[in-house]
């Protein structure tokens, strides 16, 4: 690796200089929101212990299920401004038009706040209507009656810390929206159960997070763009809402593709199952995670890259981090895939029963990793119609497979019609990046990373299968470091390409284990 990085660093162009200087900033915005989301996810994931727990199955359905409706509530008043302010915020930066950007944040503000209290109202007033259609699920009323205050922060903290990361700081996204909510979230939920309340106590948690969450994410606003008083914005609300409303209903309809299972589900089955299928989806998305982490930073370097027709480093960037992406995910596929069952047994023995439905969605998540991003380079580069027509098809499809496996097949059936409408999304989105900009996320370095990770998944499989019968807790512990480690090894050695020379030097010279593994 040695001899590579210093053959590497010989015959840099000013070119490749600049890509490398891209590549390391895309890699420090994505580290940072990955390693935030990590915190997150520990932290959500001990939440969700900790309100089962609490809660057990049943009213736990009925939580997540009232806290669905408001998040869908919420992103509807979004309008899709969230990322049409990362798109022109990176755009309006690069050529240091502030007037612009604090036009853009402004109006995106002004009009999602308005359409969140809006929206909020509505909430509230068909409360019972709603409970009545979900056939009264225990707790559901209360939930989104309390939480639907909830709905205009959440909106304005979404477009707050999207202009931050237009303007490619990541930091504070990872700040508020990976550590600070979900500590304040489960300390909440622990200290008003110590007073005894129960789901009183889970929603009112829900309330002081995201306050706490959505005033720090102003502050944080206002140190990215800390001139902003002395700038006079220019609104141009027409190129805004013409970038934001198609993107909109793609989001929209992506929401869709993620939570129809669990409306439907919640439909058609028990408060139960709801609870344990949530569990399910929120341990798979654990995938998608590295996916977005990188997508935060990445969307506004395709828009900045685009715009001034870098179309060659795009390419290379997008390979790049397309195969970063599946260097990550695919250990996390492989742990959640051979020990669903020890994961779910964490929240009790009723949960276990979501181990196959985990297993689909696990591998629908692999697919969406390892193709990148596919959507962004579409709607960043003005392909904006066409993601939506890709994903209101794909919406059908999964609004049709769920409401035919579901009665049927209960969890099973959500799981394979949203596994399968996931899969085909990305391979059509794949196919389109392919034939319009003439760019493939597919370097032979991700090939050969895929061949890695086949190898490291059946040892690992072959090991949990054939080999000794430990507890179930040392198996979840001790396996994924194993195997982890033995995959990065193996990726150190054989499956890092020259674009990854400086990166792995970065991180040898500061992680000592991870300089043992690569030699």
């Amino acid at each position: 690796m040695a001899t590579r990085l210093h053959a590497f660093k010989q015959t840099c162009t000013s070119d490749s200089k600049a890509n490398e200087a891209e590549l390391c900033g895309i890699a420090r915005g994505a580290g940072i929101n990955f390693f935030g989301k990590i915190f997150s996810a520990l932290f959500q994931y001990v939440y969700l212990i900790v309100i089962s727990k609490i809660l057990g199955a049943s009213i736990l359905g009925g939580f997540l299920l009232g806290l669905t409706v408001v998040n869908f509530a919420a992103l509807i008043s979004r309008l899709g401004l969230d990322v049409g302010v990362i798109k022109f915020v990176a755009q309006y930066c690069a050529c240091k038009d502030m007037e612009r950007v604090k036009g853009v944040v402004t109006m995106a503000l002004i009009i999602s706040g308005l359409a969140g209290v809006v929206i909020a109202l509505l909430v509230f007033c068909n409360a019972t209507f709603l409970s009545d259609f979900f056939s009264g699920k225990p707790g559901f009323k209360q939930v989104i009656k309390v939480l639907s205050p909830t709905i205009p922060m959440i909106s304005l903290m979404w477009i707050a810390l999207s202009a931050t990361q237009g303007a490619k700081i990541m930091k504070y996204t990872t700040y508020a929206q990976h550590i600070t909510l979900p500590l304040v979230n489960l300390s909440a939920v622990l200290f008003l159960y110590w007073f005894g309340l129960r789901l009183d106590g889970v929603v009112a948690a829900f309330v002081i997070s995201y306050i706490t969450v959505t005033l720090l994410s102003f502050a944080f606003l206002g140190r990215t763009f800390p001139l902003w008083q002395q700038v006079q914005p220019i609104f141009d609300v027409k190129a805004l809402l013409s970038v934001s409303m198609p993107l909109f209903l793609v989001v929209f309809l992506n929401f869709g593709l993620l939570w129809t299972d669990t409306i439907m589900l919640g439909y058609f089955r028990s408060s139960a199952e709801v609870g344990i299928y949530n569990v399910v989806v929120k341990t798979a998305l654990l995938i998608s995670m590295i996916l977005t982490s990188f997508n935060a930073i990445f969307a506004p370097v395709i828009s900045d890259l685009h715009s001034r027709n870098r179309l060659r480093r795009l390419e290379s960037l997008f390979k790049t981090v397309t195969k970063w992406v599946l260097v990550i995910s695919l250990p996390a596929f492989s742990i959640m895939t051979v020990l669903s069952n020890n994961i779910l047994s964490l929240f009790g023995p009723d949960f276990v029963h979501g181990a196959r439905s985990l297993e689909i969605l696990a591998f629908a998540q692999l697919v969406n990793a390892g193709v990148g991003s596919v959507g962004f380079m579409l709607a960043m580069t003005g392909r904006q119609q066409l993601v939506l027509l890709n994903t209101f098809m794909i919406f059908l499809v999964n609004v049709g497979l769920n409401y035919y496996l579901i009665p049927q097949y209960g969890m099973l059936g959500a799981a394979t019609a949203t596994g399968t409408a996931t899969i085909l999304l990305n391979l059509l989105m794949l196919i389109e990046v392919g034939l319009i900009l003439r760019i493939t996320p597919f370097s032979s370095q991700f090939f050969k990373v895929l061949a890695l990770g086949a190898a490291v998944f059946m040892l690992m499989f072959m090991v949990k299968h054939f080999g000794p019968q430990l507890n179930s807790l040392f198996e979840l512990v001790l396996y994924p470091v194993i195997f982890v480690c033995l995959f990065f090894w193996l990726f150190f050695r054989w499956g890092a390409g020259e674009d990854d020379a400086l990166i792995l030097s970065m991180i040898k010279s500061k992680v000592p284990l991870i300089r043992s593994l690569s030699g």
